[in-house]
């Protein structure tokens, strides 16, 4: 499939429709099913290295707009902090609302085959049980360092490179993101 720029708004609002439940619980984890829909897609979004692994700023201020425009229902859940904790725990959970309903369903109607992509791929990487946050963070982070180098890499080479960016990747980590990133057919194998 060749490059498309789907608009980041567009995208965000796919992905709460067709996650599980028609609710993403957690930012980390709406801006890691963007990245692996627009790696498996070609969706054109811009992602960069950031904490969680790549983060992309068109997301989250698609996600903020979609909010603010009244078509994404955004809660918000604080938990308690614990003492080692420097930010203040919270969690984003998002949901259509029937405006969100409405523009998702005329969107769809006029790039059909786009959004069914999206469906088919949303599917892909949420069918693995263990697929959360920490797991696509893991993941993303390993297939950013893959893709950014122009050789194959051993486990042990990612683990360095990963704390170059200030990553962690156990061996085990590295194993799991493989498996996952071989059955969604993004890399082959590793080295």
């Amino acid at each position: 499939m060749g490059s498309t720029n789907v608009d980041p708004r567009d995208l965000v609002l796919a992905i709460v429709a067709f996650n599980k439940e028609g609710t993403v619980e957690g930012r980390t984890y709406l801006q890691k099913l963007a990245y692996f829909l627009n790696e498996k897609l070609e969706l054109g979004v811009e992602f960069e290295p950031h904490y969680y692994g790549p983060y992309s700023d068109p997301i989250a201020m698609a996600t903020n707009t979609m909010v603010a425009l009244g078509f994404l229902d955004e809660k918000d859940e604080r938990f308690p902090a614990g003492p080692t904790d420097i930010f203040e725990p919270r969690r984003y959970t998002y949901q259509l609302t029937p405006a969100g309903h409405t523009i998702l369903a005329e969107l769809k109607s006029w790039d059909r085959t786009l959004f069914a992509n999206i469906k088919e791929a949303m599917e892909a990487i949420t069918a693995k049980e263990e697929c959360n946050y920490e797991f696509l963070s893991r993941a993303a982070k390993m297939f950013h360092l893959l893709k950014s180098q122009d050789k194959p890499m051993k486990g042990s080479e990612l683990s360095g490179a990963a704390k170059d960016l200030g990553w962690k990747l156990s061996k085990e980590d590295i194993d799991r993101a493989a498996q996952f990133l071989g059955e969604l057919r993004l890399i082959k194998e590793l080295t």
